[in-house]
């Protein structure tokens, strides 16, 4: 590492200016603070030469094209489950009163998790982000981050063999039909490879990148419609936060993205 940077962090500009005499006891004890200091400073330089020169590359997922029947049936899904959540609400916006907090911040989470998948992970970027969205909003919205549906253990199986063309068995000396995590995109489970390592199977819900193509044609104009209704900077916050969330979901539905930061940040603590 450059020296100058640690000859300033030494405070005497000269890294080899001559140490206290050993009966200074108090000097010699401010003194070794700062060598530990220099290292660890020198360390994490290191690594953050790693991260500039060497980050992971996130490639985004391409969603594929659905069909005008798939956005047909899961548009009428979303409008009965919006009315059955929003019913009592819209009604109080009939009196030509702007909706309150209170009156939409509920019904928007219960619909999110009703609908699941897409809208549910939206609803997890609200619950944790109070410094964008308030801590009202995001402590309603909190719920959201519980764990999402189990998926069958036969469709687990499935989709591991479909993906990794030999059979389950042939893959893992053992496998944990039960999930340890159960999130809204994908599920996880406990197995063991032959070689004897514990490892984490992270597997995506069936179909999931159909559904969320689906889903993100439907939920941008229901946040649009939440902002006329509100006004609240809240909803609005909401809307600006789409076009990331659309960025972000396509990324994290390419699974190989989370290995390569596994192992980027594996390496980077090896460095520190």
């Amino acid at each position: 590492m450059p020296q100058p940077a640690t000859d300033q962090l030494d405070g005497t500009g000269d890294a080899d200016a001559e140490a206290p005499p050993a009966g200074d006891n108090g000097a010699a004890a401010r003194r070794s603070p700062t060598n530990s200091t220099l290292a660890v400073a020198a360390r994490s330089l290191e690594a953050a030469d790693a991260v500039a020169l060497d980050p992971p590359y996130l490639f985004g997922r391409r969603l594929p094209d659905t069909s005008r029947g798939e956005r047909a049936r899961r548009a009428a899904t979303m409008t009965r489950v919006v009315a059955r959540h929003f019913g009592p609400t819209l009604a109080t916006g009939a009196l030509n009163r702007r909706l309150t907090t209170d009156d939409w911040v509920p019904a928007l989470r219960r619909t999110f998790e009703e609908l699941g998948t897409t809208f549910l992970k939206f609803g997890q970027l609200v619950g944790s982000a109070p410094g964008v969205f308030g801590e009202e909003v995001a402590g309603e919205f909190r719920s959201c981050l519980d764990t999402g549906p189990a998926v069958a253990p036969d469709e687990v199986r499935r989709l591991i063999e479909d993906e990794l063309g030999r059979s389950l068995d042939d893959a893992f000396a053992s496998f944990d039909p039960e999930p340890i995590g159960r999130a809204s995109i994908a599920v996880v489970h406990r197995a063991t490879t032959h070689e004897g390592d514990e490892v984490a199977v992270k597997v995506l819900r069936p179909d999931v990148d159909r559904q969320v193509a689906v889903d993100l044609d439907l939920l941008q104009p229901l946040l649009a419609k939440v902002v006329e209704a509100t006004g609240e900077q809240a909803a609005v916050s909401m809307l600006q936060q789409f076009d990331g969330f659309r960025l972000q979901l396509g990324e994290e539905l390419d699974l190989r993205n989370e290995a390569r930061a596994m192992v980027h940040f594996d390496e980077l603590l090896g460095v520190v």
